[in-house]
C-alpha cells in the first residue's frame, strides 16, 4: 500500500500531454493567404516549421467556369492558367520569422544605370483573364542593384528593355528591337544569356558622331528551380514547362573582376 512507485498524478499527466501538444501545434505552424484580387483561387495553407523558400501554385478563376468546362479557346486546353508563388521564410536575428511572398518573374538590374522594363502580357493569358482591352503595356523602372518583381497578373509575359541616363553624348535609347521571351527556358535551374540591342538617338550636343548608334547589353535569364511531380502526364509536363518562374538579370556586355 505504502511503496514508491513511478506513478504520476492524472492532472501532471494531462499537462504534459497539453504541452507536448502545443509544441506539435506551434512546430506545424501553418499560415493561410489569400489575394485580395477575387481572379485568382486560394492558395493552400503553408508550413512556416522550418526557413527556406517553397512554392505554391494559384490558378486563375476569372473567366467564367462555363468557358472552363466547355474548353474554349485560349490555348489553354480548358484550364485555368497556372502561375507559381515564390514563399522566402527566413529567421531574424531576434529569432522572429520573416515571410517574403513574391512574384515567380523578377528582373535585376546590374547595368549601372536605371533601367525601363516594357512589360506585354502574352495575348492568350490576357484573353483568359478576359482582359485583353483593360491590360494595357506596364513600363517598371529599375534603380541601379535593384530587384523588381513583375505583377501575376501579366503572367506569362514578353519583356522590353532601355538604359536611361545615359551619358549626355549617348542619346537617348529606345526599347529593345526584339522582346525577351520567357517561355524558351523552361528546364528547372536552366540559364541562358541573350544580347539585348537599343538604337540611340541622335546625340543632343551635336556632332562627334556619338549618336544614332546602337547601344548593346546581355540579359541573363534564370529558370527557378521547380521540380515537376513524378509520374504526371505529357498534357501536365506540358503546363508544368510553361509555368513562369525566372530571374532576368540584365548585365552589361562587358564587365571586368578584380
Amino acid at each position: 500500500m505504502g511503496g514508491t512507485g513511478s506513478s504520476v498524478s492524472p492532472s501532471l499527466k494531462q499537462a504534459t500531454l497539453s504541452a507536448k501538444a502545443q509544441l506539435r501545434r506551434l512546430a506545424q505552424n501553418r499560415v493561410r493567404v489569400q489575394l485580395t484580387d477575387d481572379c485568382w483561387s486560394e492558395i493552400r495553407p503553408l508550413s512556416i516549421d522550418k526557413v527556406g523558400t517553397y512554392y505554391r501554385d494559384i490558378y486563375r478563376l476569372s473567366h467564367q467556369e462555363s468557358n472552363i468546362n466547355a474548353k474554349s479557346g485560349g490555348g489553354g486546353g480548358g484550364s485555368p492558367s497556372v502561375t507559381r508563388l515564390i514563399f522566402d521564410i527566413s529567421l531574424s536575428e531576434n529569432a522572429i520569422k520573416q515571410i517574403e511572398i513574391k512574384s515567380p518573374v523578377s528582373v535585376r538590374n546590374r547595368l549601372g544605370c536605371r533601367v525601363q522594363c516594357r512589360v506585354e502580357a502574352v495575348a492568350a493569358a490576357a484573353a483568359e483573364m478576359g482582359s485583353v482591352r483593360r491590360l494595357g503595356p506596364l513600363i517598371v523602372e529599375i534603380d541601379v542593384d535593384r530587384e523588381v518583381c513583375i505583377p501575376i497578373k501579366y503572367l506569362p509575359c514578353q519583356l522590353w528593355f532601355r538604359p536611361v541616363d545615359l551619358v549626355e553624348a549617348s542619346g537617348e535609347a529606345e526599347f529593345t528591337h526584339t522582346p525577351l521571351a520567357l517561355a524558351r527556358i523552361n528546364q528547372p535551374g536552366q540559364v541562358e544569356y541573350f544580347q539585348l540591342d537599343c538604337r540611340l538617338s541622335s546625340a543632343k550636343s551635336g556632332g562627334g558622331g556619338g549618336g544614332g548608334g546602337n547601344f548593346q547589353f546581355f540579359a541573363r535569364v534564370k529558370r527557378h528551380n521547380f521540380q515537376m511531380k513524378r509520374g504526371q502526364s505529357a498534357k501536365s509536363r506540358q503546363s508544368f514547362l510553361a509555368l513562369p518562374g525566372h530571374l532576368v538579370t540584365v548585365e552589361p556586355a562587358f564587365t571586368l573582376y578584380n
